[in-house]
């Protein structure tokens, strides 16, 4: 266990929360199975880390009374009832957004149901983070839902939004800024810290990455074998040949950020302008 999740383990326990570790994502269903019993009614809510496990087979296999969202066939009238049914359930079962060292679980919205039902209305609710979400302030928090988690939500989803076109949030900064998209997926806020019901909210943390995350791995190895080439060959022509392929690759990691939304904005302001959506 790594030394910012013990702290975050603890930092959660202090706000009343229950916490479980799992160093590697096959040990969370069996966590799962263990706080859950036959015949609950289950709740849960959109989340990619929970697809990852494969928690809806559990639910849909299980002796238990499943809500299940994602049926096929069902309308959006539908849908909506059992987002609303879900705040009676025994247990809902979601993930994060981001976790903080400090014991805060930060979470935005689009339609509020998973959010409320962190707040309010299940008996029991299990959170599943991996250790990529742990940030170490409320900031960087709601910095990671803008440059991460609503961009690619709002591309999975195919909303028309401008995170969904460029890759981050178009606010600037503060909470609640952003688009003015129909589909915005950014509406409701939510800071959990201390709880007055002990025990209630149940967060399990893996040590491995689950959800969305930043991948810059391949890029890395990349800049450390044309580094390594760079710097031990001897043949000038060879040598030039990599040393520019590793600026470029260094460049391009260092400025993917900056110079990519730069253009993005200025190639998009006016499509979404033209549209309302600023």
């Amino acid at each position: 266990m790594t030394e910012k999740i013990e702290r975050t383990i603890k930092a959660l326990e202090k706000n009343r929360m229950d916490v479980y570790y799992a160093e590697k994502k096959e040990e969370i269903l069996p966590i799962i199975k263990s706080l859950i019993k036959k015949g609950d009614k289950i709740g849960a809510g959109g989340s990619v880390t929970l697809k990852e496990i494969d928690t809806l087979s559990l639910f849909k296999n299980g002796d238990y009374n499943f809500i299940d969202r994602y049926e096929p066939g069902i309308t959006n009238e539908e849908r909506t009832n059992r987002f609303r049914e879900a705040f009676f359930a025994d247990v809902f079962v979601m993930s994060s957004n981001a976790v903080t060292t400090s014991g805060r679980l930060i979470n935005v919205d689009g339609f509020g149901n998973r959010a409320a039902a962190l707040v309010f209305g299940p008996k029991s609710v299990i959170v599943v983070v991996g250790a990529n979400k742990i940030v170490e302030t409320t900031e960087e928090g709601f910095a990671r839902i803008r440059k991460i988690a609503a961009p690619k939500n709002a591309k999975r989803l195919n909303f028309e939004t401008y995170c969904a076109e460029c890759g981050e949030c178009m606010g600037n900064g503060d909470i609640g800024s952003g688009c003015g998209a129909e589909q915005r997926i950014c509406c409701h806020y939510v800071v959990s810290s201390f709880q007055r019901d002990k025990g209630r909210i149940k967060v399990i943390i893996c040590e491995e990455e689950l959800g969305y995350y930043k991948d810059f791995k391949s890029i890395l190895f990349l800049w450390g074998v044309c580094f390594f080439i760079f710097k031990h060959n001897s043949r000038r022509g060879v040598c030039f040949f990599y040393e520019k392929i590793t600026l470029y690759t260094f460049s391009f990691f260092n400025e993917f950020w900056f110079s990519g939304k730069l253009f993005c904005r200025k190639r998009t302001y006016g499509y979404f302008a033209k549209r309302g959506f600023n």
